[in-house]
């Protein structure tokens, strides 16, 4: 009786031992995956830390760079500016130089305000090439130039990267309108178009083939220094918001005959509510 007393124990000792040495493989099993688990969380986590300070720095030096190019542009506005006042000045219109000069004062306080803006409401945009056209008309008393907006855009809480359409509007009357005779027009229409706001400058000038064939023959020292700084403010701005800013560059031809150039730019419409810095 003894033994089968005994034997019955040692059973249950062997079961039970087994039983906790698969409890204990279990457990280790458990930890293992836990610790993994944690592991490859942790080395996530690491690596989305080192995504996202990249992703900063890349931004912080995007914008420098924005900054550089905002403070190249501006003066490079301001000089050629500067040069049609002393066109004026030369041809002795002592009255349209005086009117030149105080309006050109007024957009020079804009363009200070706006300076440290990447972005600015399109109406305070608008305003400032409204400015701008009215001096480029004292010097080109015949130019005629239109601005309208889709009504569905809200102009006050819109924004726009700051200072991108006055050098295509530049390019349109130096390059364009200026070998003109007479009957120079311009047209600005700004719209809403499948998730950007689509703005179309449109001038009637010589078109870009004579222009160039005129380049050494007009103001061969005017160039479009704005249009390359453009360019790159295009890049930087989709690198640091992930999003291309379209551009294109078209001939107008009415039967044949080159009738001016036709600019549009569609800035996709979440800059739109990007608040400035």
């Amino acid at each position: 009786v003894w033994d089968e007393e005994l034997r019955q124990m040692n059973i249950a000792a062997t079961v039970e031992k087994r039983k906790r040495q698969k409890n204990l493989i279990f457990l280790s099993g458990g930890l293992a995956v836990l610790f993994f688990i944690v592991f490859v969380q942790l080395r996530v986590n690491s690596v989305r830390k080192k995504e996202r300070r990249k992703i900063v720095q890349v931004k912080k030096e995007a914008e420098l760079e924005m900054q550089s190019l905002r403070a190249q542009l501006n003066p490079h506005f301001i000089f050629n500016s500067l040069n049609a006042i002393q066109e004026l000045i030369l041809r002795e219109e002592s009255e349209k130089s005086q009117t030149y000069l105080a309006r050109f004062a007024k957009l020079l306080r804009m363009i200070l305000e706006n300076a440290e803006q990447p972005f600015v409401p399109l109406n305070k945009e608008l305003e400032l090439l409204e400015l701008y056209l009215s001096l480029e008309k004292l010097r080109l008393p015949d130019l005629e130039f239109s601005i309208t907006t889709d009504t569905s855009i809200n102009k006050e809480e819109t924004l726009i990267p700051n200072m991108i359409l006055q050098p295509y509007i530049e390019n349109a009357i130096w390059h364009g309108l200026s070998h003109k005779a007479s009957d120079r027009k311009l047209h600005i229409r700004i719209n809403n178009e499948n998730g950007f706001i689509k703005y179309e400058i449109e001038d009637n000038g010589v078109g870009r083939k004579r222009s160039a064939e005129l380049k050494s023959l007009y103001r061969k020292e005017h160039k479009s220094k704005g249009m390359e700084l453009l360019s790159k403010r295009f890049k930087l701005l989709a690198k640091e918001y992930g999003s291309d800013i379209e551009t294109n560059i078209m001939d107008v031809t009415i039967n044949d005959e080159m009738k001016g150039t036709l600019v549009t730019i569609k800035v996709p419409s979440q800059f739109s509510h990007i608040k400035s810095k």
